[in-house]
């Protein structure tokens, strides 16, 4: 089994590390906040937003939105209600 080290354990770190260990890699996520999505993705604040100066930018975070509305799916859980 190949293996594969992944620096950063943020929203980009921990999607690659996921996709790497779908591809069958042993995979370590290396981070130095205590755990994952402590660093920039936990100061982003999580906004989804539509309000930008460019079309690309927002045809990207059109495109976006629609990846997260079925984020459990991808992950292959259920989604929880609230």
């Amino acid at each position: 089994m190949s293996k594969a080290i992944v620096i950063g354990a943020g929203v980009i770190g921990c999607s690659i590390a996921l996709e790497l260990a779908r591809q069958g890699y042993e995979v370590i996520a290396l981070d130095k906040a205590q755990s994952p999505g402590q660093g920039s993705s936990n100061a982003s604040s999580a906004v989804v937003r539509f309000n930008y100066s460019t079309f690309d930018s927002v045809a990207l975070a059109w495109e976006s939105y629609h990846c997260w509305k079925n984020w459990p799916e991808h992950l292959g859980s259920k989604q929880e209600s609230y």
